[in-house]
């Protein structure tokens, strides 16, 4: 069973603030596969089902953010849930505005609210899904992610977040490694690397055709050179209280 914990400070007062940007991704993963959240034992509101055809728990909890990890405590004791079957959404004010990152590891940055989720998951490499809500720009920084988002922003974290569940899914079907590798680099990023290996590769099987055609060539076809598709030709290997 996979666990996804929303990290957030209950009350209407800090809905849809920057600091609570980890519910929404929880409750857009709920949304999304039509759990609901119950009242639970376990420090948080809690919606049990299935995705991408696993067992799924998704938490938000009732303590503070600076408490959070009482409440992944509690869950991971319950369900007997290893720190790899966890993912944990957050805020990351070092992260530009609509910028999602996964990492297995690190430290907590300055976050409180990962700086208690970490001993309490026993100092696993839980998932880390970030969400960028930008810097406090020289204002104090508690103010900052407990304010809310200006409109331009808004509309940049609704696609967040819905790129967020996707990561998510991602991790539940192909693990950690994949979700990464997906979802870290910007959308438009990963469009422009795949225009320029397409380029590459259209002028590897000119330069074929061409070196086939040519009875005084050198070199045979292909001969001396590797594809744009081998991992070899570029040197890329597979990788792995409120506030």
């Amino acid at each position: 069973m996979k666990v996804i914990l929303g990290v957030g400070n209950p009350g209407k007062q800090y809905a849809r603030t920057r600091h609570n940007v980890g519910f929404e991704v929880a409750e857009a993963f709920a949304a999304r596969h039509g759990l609901a959240f119950q009242t639970s034992k376990l420090k948080g509101l809690v919606a049990l089902g299935e995705a991408a055809g696993e067992k799924v728990l998704v938490v938000k909890p009732t303590t503070f953010v600076n408490l959070s990890g009482n409440c992944l405590r509690a869950v991971m004791d319950f369900y007997k849930a290893p720190a790899g079957e966890v993912a944990v959404a957050l805020d990351d004010a070092a992260l530009p505005v609509g910028k999602i990152r996964l990492r297995c590891s690190g430290s907590h940055g300055g976050h409180n609210g990962l700086r208690s989720l970490i001993p309490a998951s026993g100092g696993g490499e839980f998932l880390r899904l970030r969400i960028g809500v930008g810097d406090a720009g020289g204002a104090d920084l508690a103010d900052h992610v407990l304010g809310p988002f200006s409109r331009a922003e808004r509309a940049l974290v609704e696609e967040a977040v819905e790129r967020a569940v996707d990561a998510l899914l991602c991790w539940m079907r192909k693990g950690p490694a994949a979700a990464m590798n997906q979802f870290n680099p910007d959308p438009g990023e990963a469009a422009e690397r795949a225009e320029a290996q397409k380029r590459k590769k259209e002028a590897w099987l000119a330069r074929r055709k061409a070196a086939a055609g040519d009875a005084n060539a050198d070199i045979k076809a292909g001969e001396g050179e590797t594809s744009p598709d081998d991992p070899a030709a570029s040197g890329a290997s597979s990788s792995a209280g409120p506030v």
